[in-house]
């Protein structure tokens, strides 16, 4: 239980957890980068890869977006997914950039 935790275990404890979490959403971005390319959401039934982000893995409407937004990001620039996992950019940023944000002036 996190009642029984010093409070200097307890602070390093949840930034290792805030690192994982990073780190999980990176490789979740990666999965549905794959999902879509190989449009395995249309084998299964769905109109779109966003109703399959909803209905299937149950995100809501803005976390379904925001993750099909950045992982298209990602693959059309390699420089998006190593800062996402770093924490250095945010899924919502990333959703800010998508329309503008290509190789030629990602740097």
């Amino acid at each position: 239980m996190l009642k029984n935790i010093q409070d200097d275990e307890l602070l390093i404890c949840c930034k290792e957890q805030v690192l994982i979490e990073k780190a999980a959403t990176a490789k979740v971005l990666e999965y549905l980068t794959e999902i879509d390319r190989r449009k395995l959401w249309v084998k299964e039934g769905y109109g779109s890869m966003y109703d399959f982000c909803i209905r299937y893995l149950g995100y809501s409407e803005g976390e379904a977006n925001r993750r099909i937004q950045a992982a298209r990001l990602s693959e059309r620039v390699e420089a998006v997914k190593p800062l996402l996992e770093q924490g250095e950019i945010s899924l919502t940023s990333l959703t800010l950039l998508s329309p503008v944000l290509n190789p030629e002036n990602a740097k």
